[in-house]
C-alpha cells in the first residue's frame, strides 16, 4: 500500500517537515468539488452514444451480477426516478446519505440508473442497477450543501472495496465506480500521476480490479487544467462533447459533436494523453434532487462521466467474464469509440488523443458483432514475458482497430513519470514473423509513457489473411493486467444515409396544425451523430418528438433549439431513426 500521512499544519512548519530525513515527498491535498457548471436531455444524449439501443437488453440487471457505485453528494431516494436497492454512507457528518442538498450526485445518478418513473424518455443508461440486496448500488456522500469536500480519498475507497453485509445478504464490491468530481486548482498545474491521490487510485484499481471512472474537469481549453484524479494512469478519464448544434456556450468552437470548450484536455505533466474517451456532457437534463419528480439541466464533464459508467455497467452485464478485468472493459470502450471526423489514430502524439481521447463512446459497437463488425477480446496477466494473439481479416474489410490497455501498481511518490512498466504492442500483417514478438509493420502507436496503445489501420489496402498482435515487455519489472481488443469493420465508416421528409398537408389554412416527419436510414456500419437541422421560420412549433430505440416517446421542445433541430444520434446499419414536428 501507499505509506503516507495526511496532516493539517501551518505554512511556517512546512520547511521543518521537509527537512526530516524520513520524508520523501510533501504535496498539497486540496479540496475536491463536483465538476459541473450551471438543455440537451437524456432523450438526445442517450442515442448519441447508442445507449437506447443496448439498454433494452442489458440494463445492468439482465444477469443479476453487476454492482456499481457512486462517490458524490448523496442520492435523493425520495425522487420518483431513483429507486435502486442502495446502501449509503455519509462522510460529511450529517448522517443523511439519502439527502442531497448539493443536488449534484442525484443528477449524476439519474444518468447512470434513473428508471424514468416520472418520464420514461429520461431514464438512465443502466436503469436496472441496484437490482437487489446482493447487487446494491453503493453511494458514498462526500459533499454537503457547500458542494466541497476535504475528506480523505482513502476513506471513500475503503468503503468501495469492502463487501456490504446486512446480516442476511452480502453485496459484492462495485465493479465500476463513478466519480464526477476532483481537485482542479485555479492556477495552471501539471499533474504527473505520481501525486498521492493519483497513486491511490492506481493501486486501488490494480489491487481490487475496480473500474474508477473520473471526470476530466472543466478547465478547458487551456492545457494543464485537468483534475488531479483524472491524471491517474489507471483512472478511466472522461471528457465532454457537445451533443447539440450550438454556439450559445460562448465560443464558436462549440460546434456539434466537438469537444465542449470547457472540457479539460491533456496531456498530463509527464506527457501521457488524456482523456481516455468522451461522452455527451453539454446541458444534460437529469434528476433534480429535492423535487420528487423534477428535472434540471446542467453541464460539465460531471455529466459526461455517468454516461460512460452506465455503459460500462451494460457491458459487464452483457459479457460476465470481463467482470474483474477493468482493463478489458476500458480497452473495449476505447477501441469501439468514434473518432472526431473519422480520424485514423496512428501515434501516441495524435492531437485527437489529448482532446477526445480515442473518441465518443459507442454502445452498439462495444456490445455486438454483426455482418459489418467483428470484435475480438483477450485478457492477460503478464510479467517480464511476451505473448501474441491472432485475428482473421476477411475480404472486404475497411478498417482495423487495435487497442491494448494495462493496469499496474502506482509509481514512486513525487516521481516525474507515472508509468512503471512498459509493454508495447506490435501489429504484424501477413506474412507474419512467427519467431519474434517484437516485430511488425505497425509500431508508431507505441509509447514510453502511456499504458494505452491504440492503432487504426486502413484495411482496404490489404486482402484476406491472418494477422498477429504481439505484446512485448520492453521494460518490465513487475506484473501487469492487460486487456486487448481488436475490432474489424466491414462497412463504410462515413456512410451516406437517405433522408425522407413528409408533411400531412401541403395546403395549409391559418392556425391549422401540420405534422412533418423526417426519417434517416443508414445503409452501412454506424452513421455517427446524426442531427436534423431545420431552417423553418414563420411558424409556431407545437411539438417535437422522436421515439427512442427501446420505446419511450421523447418531448424535445425544451432542447437547445426549442425543438427545431433534433439530435437523432447514432444509427446502426440497416436501421433508421425518425423525428416528428407538429407546427402551425
Amino acid at each position: 500500500g501507499i505509506r503516507a500521512f495526511r496532516a493539517r499544519l501551518h505554512p511556517t512548519s512546512l520547511a521543518a517537515l521537509v527537512a526530516l530525513d524520513f520524508v520523501q515527498f510533501v504535496e498539497f491535498d486540496g479540496p475536491v468539488a463536483p465538476l459541473s457548471a450551471a438543455p440537451a436531455p437524456h432523450e438526445e444524449s442517450m442515442p448519441l452514444i447508442g445507449a437506447d439501443v443496448t439498454r433494452a437488453q442489458f440494463d445492468g440487471a439482465a444477469t443479476y451480477t453487476v454492482v456499481a457505485g457512486l462517490i458524490d453528494s448523496g442520492l435523493d431516494t425520495a425522487h420518483n426516478d431513483l429507486n435502486p436497492t442502495v446502501v449509503g454512507w455519509d462522510l460529511t457528518g450529517a448522517n443523511a446519505p439519502f439527502n442531497d442538498p448539493c443536488e449534484h450526485g442525484s443528477h449524476v445518478a439519474g444518468t447512470i440508473l434513473g428508471d424514468g418513473t416520472t418520464r420514461a424518455s429520461l431514464r438512465g443508461v443502466a436503469p436496472g442497477l441496484g437490482w437487489g440486496t446482493a447487487g446494491r448500488f453503493y453511494s458514498v456522500k462526500i459533499f454537503g450543501g457547500t458542494c466541497s469536500s476535504s475528506i480523505s480519498l482513502a476513506t471513500m475507497m475503503n468503503l468501495m472495496h469492502t463487501p456490504y453485509f446486512d446480516g442476511t445478504t452480502t453485496s459484492g464490491i462495485p465493479q465500476v465506480i463513478n466519480n464526477s468530481w476532483g481537485y482542479q486548482p485555479a492556477a495552471l498545474t501539471s499533474f504527473y500521476g505520481t501525486e498521492y491521490n493519483a497513486r491511490l487510485i492506481d493501486d486501488e484499481s490494480y489491487n481490487y480490479a475496480q473500474l474508477y471512472v473520473f471526470a476530466m474537469g472543466n478547465g478547458g481549453p487551456t492545457v494543464r487544467r485537468m483534475s488531479l484524479e483524472a491524471a491517474s494512469k489507471n483512472a478511466f478519464s472522461v471528457g465532454s462533447v457537445v451533443d447539440h448544434p450550438t454556439v450559445a456556450y460562448g465560443d464558436p468552437s462549440d460546434v456539434y459533436d466537438d469537444i465542449n470548450n470547457g472540457s479539460s484536455i491533456g496531456p498530463t505533466g509527464d506527457g501521457r494523453w488524456k482523456p481516455n474517451v468522451c461522452a455527451p456532457g453539454y446541458k444534460i437534463t437529469s434528476v433534480d434532487a429535492n423535487s420528487t419528480n423534477g428535472y434540471k439541466t446542467i453541464f460539465g464533464t460531471s455529466m459526461a462521466t455517468p454516461h460512460v459508467t452506465g455503459l460500462a455497467a451494460q457491458l459487464l452485464d452483457h459479457t460476465n467474464w470481463i467482470q474483474g478485468w477493468p482493463e478489458v472493459t476500458k480497452a473495449l470502450l476505447m477501441a469501439t469509440a468514434t473518432t472526431k471526423d473519422d480520424v485514423l489514430l496512428a501515434t501516441a502524439a495524435d492531437t485527437h488523443l489529448n482532446q477526445f481521447g480515442t473518441g465518443r463512446v459507442e454502445a452498439y459497437r462495444a456490445h455486438w458483432t454483426s455482418a459489418q463488425i467483428a470484435t475480438y477480446v483477450w485478457a492477460y496477466s503478464l510479467g517480464n514475458s511476451s505473448t501474441y494473439v491472432e485475428f482473421p481479416i476477411s475480404a472486404g474489410a475497411t478498417r482495423i482497430v487495435a487497442c491494448m490497455h494495462y493496469s499496474e501498481p502506482a509509481a514512486s511518490a513525487g516521481g516525474t513519470q507515472a508509468l512503471v512498466n512498459n509493454f508495447d504492442m506490435y501489429i504484424d500483417r501477413p506474412p507474419v514473423d512467427t519467431v519474434n514478438n517484437n516485430t511488425g509493420e505497425y509500431t508508431a502507436q507505441q509509447s514510453l509513457k502511456d499504458n494505452t496503445e491504440i492503432r487504426m489501420i486502413d484495411a482496404s489496402l490489404y486482402g484476406a489473411g491472418t494477422w498477429r498482435l504481439k505484446l512485448y515487455p520492453t521494460s518490465v519489472t513487475g506484473n501487469v493486467y492487460i486487456g486487448v481488443v481488436v475490432q474489424i469493420i466491414y462497412g463504410d465508416t462515413t456512410p451516406d444515409g437517405t433522408l425522407n421528409v413528409t408533411a400531412s398537408d401541403t395546403f395549409v389554412q391559418p392556425n391549422q396544425d401540420v405534422t412533418i416527419s423526417a426519417t434517416v436510414t443508414n445503409p452501412s456500419f454506424v452513421a455517427s451523430a446524426v442531427v436534423l437541422d431545420s431552417t423553418s421560420t414563420g411558424d409556431t412549433l407545437q411539438s417535437a418528438s422522436t421515439t427512442l430505440d427501446d420505446g419511450p416517446l421523447t418531448t424535445l421542445t425544451g432542447n437547445e433549439s426549442a425543438g427545431r433541430d433534433i439530435t437523432l444520434g447514432d444509427i446502426r446499419h440497416g436501421t433508421q431513426r425518425s423525428a416528428t414536428w407538429v407546427t402551425r
